[in-house]
């Protein structure tokens, strides 16, 4: 991963605004990012299909905290990092208090 960020330059800017920059490797991070959830999200429906899980509200919540991650990785103004880190907040206080 460190080798990623040493190799990264200002000339693979694929897009930029105020509010948000898109480089390669933001996308690539994002990729990696979905496929973890993914084999997380996995795990967790099989523990749901077996029963020990009965909170169905739950999913809803770590997607919540998931776009909140995706967002951050790509934001670019201090307002919009600010307001990221506010939702997964909420999003984090919410799953530790549901049992």
């Amino acid at each position: 991963m460190f080798y990623l960020v040493l190799l990264w330059n200002s000339s693979d800017l694929i897009a930029k605004n105020d509010y948000i920059i898109i480089t390669q490797l933001n996308i690539f991070l994002r990729i990696l990012f979905i496929f973890v959830v993914l084999v997380v999200f996995n795990a967790f429906s099989n523990s749901m299909l077996l029963g020990r899980i009965k909170n169905y509200d739950i999913i809803i919540v770590m997607l919540l905290s998931v776009i909140g991650l995706n967002i951050l990785l790509i934001s670019n103004d201090i307002i919009l990092i600010y307001l990221t880190l506010e939702l997964q907040a909420l999003s984090f206080y919410i799953l530790a208090s549901s049992q």
